[in-house]
């Protein structure tokens, strides 16, 4: 097999990764510190969970003002979900339903 040739074939298939790994590029994102899927999924784990973290203490804490919440936390809810949306908008789609893909291909042998 040389360079130019794929090595993932589903359903007896060569499928061309270079139409399936663009979410980054796309979002003009490709010069970012991540170079692997993977690593993507766990920065937007992080984000989830540093926000999942945030609100939980708001809730806790909801007799401060969101100024107080602001010089504590650093952020008010309304700012924690701007950040979860941004992290939803980071998920790639593409790439995982190729993912998704390779494995049913895989279950069925």
């Amino acid at each position: 097999m040389n360079k130019k040739e794929t090595a993932v074939i589903i359903d007896g298939k060569a499928i061309d990764l270079k139409e399936w790994i663009v979410s980054n590029q796309e979002k003009g994102l490709n010069n970012t510190e991540f170079a692997e899927v993977n690593q993507l999924g766990w920065l937007i784990n992080d984000i989830i969970g540093v926000c999942a973290t945030a609100l939980h203490f708001i809730s806790e804490n909801d007799n401060l003002s969101s100024g107080d919440l602001r010089q504590s936390f650093g952020a008010s809810a309304g700012e924690i979900a701007r950040v979860l949306m941004f992290a939803q908008t980071l998920t790639p789609h593409l790439e995982l339903e190729l993912l998704t893909n390779i494995q049913k291909s895989l279950q069925e042998q």
